[in-house]
């Protein structure tokens, strides 16, 4: 006697086809069920995609953010190795000091503000100033580190200041500084003098950006920073000026 088709090896079901005796079929709740547990599934592998994406795009941010601030902060160790005179802060005597510089407090001097005399590669003299308590126009309250480059010489007096009315050249170095955000209050510059000298020696830069770039708060709400930090030593100044 023949088998039965659903009995049979390699038998197929087609659609359309009527059921037999002892063949069955999905209900509509084993459908439903089914339904329900592919959409979970697919939900799940769509929130591990998008979870990706937002990581990813908050790796590039920040290191971006690393990148521009270690290149700013490379840039002004170099004008401030090669300076053989500082004109600003003028000494650790220089009176009451503006806003921008703190008064010398056992040895450091923590200022916002550093004027340098400099000779390049070339011999070239030059009068740099960095000014790190200027308003980001990207995104304030955060601050930005301005450089001002002047002309300058052997015989420019100690008075001499570069800004931004005789600077030949301006430019942003570093964006969005968060050093003065509450709570932290951070100053670029921490200027070390040694016993004596009227002139600080050597010091620390320290840079705090936001990790996320331009936005002052990430998504979330998230304020992560990066914190950049680099010793400096001035060997070529002159304390007798």
């Amino acid at each position: 006697m023949p088998l039965e088709r659903s009995k049979r090896r390699g038998a197929r079901l087609r659609a359309g086809d009527p059921l037999q005796a002892g063949e069955s079929g999905f209900t509509l709740i084993e459908v439903l069920t089914a339904s329900v547990l592919a959409l979970l599934v697919l939900g799940a592998t769509l929130s591990l995609f998008v979870t990706g994406q937002v990581d990813a795009t908050s790796a590039i941010a920040r290191a971006d953010a690393v990148q521009i601030a270690n290149d700013g902060l490379r840039e002004m160790d170099q004008d401030l190795r090669q300076a053989y005179e500082v004109q600003y802060p003028t000494s650790t005597s220089s009176g009451t000091p503006p806003a921008t510089c703190a008064a010398p407090s056992a040895g450091i001097q923590s200022c916002n503000q550093l004027d340098v005399l400099a000779r390049n590669g070339s011999q070239t003299d030059y009068e740099v100033r960095y000014d790190c308590y200027v308003t980001s126009t990207t995104n304030p309250p955060d601050k930005s580190c301005v450089r001002y480059q002047c002309l300058a010489s052997a015989s420019t007096p100690p008075s001499a200041t570069c800004t931004s009315g005789n600077a030949t050249s301006t430019r942003v170095v570093i964006d969005n500084l968060v050093n003065y955000v509450n709570p932290r209050n951070t100053p670029v510059f921490s200027l070390s003098y040694p016993s004596g000298a009227t002139r600080s020696s050597s010091g620390t830069v320290t840079i705090e950006v936001l990790a996320a770039g331009t936005l002052s708060k990430a998504s979330n709400g998230d304020q992560a920073t990066v914190l950049l930090q680099d010793g400096i030593f001035m060997p070529n100044l002159s304390y007798g000026q």
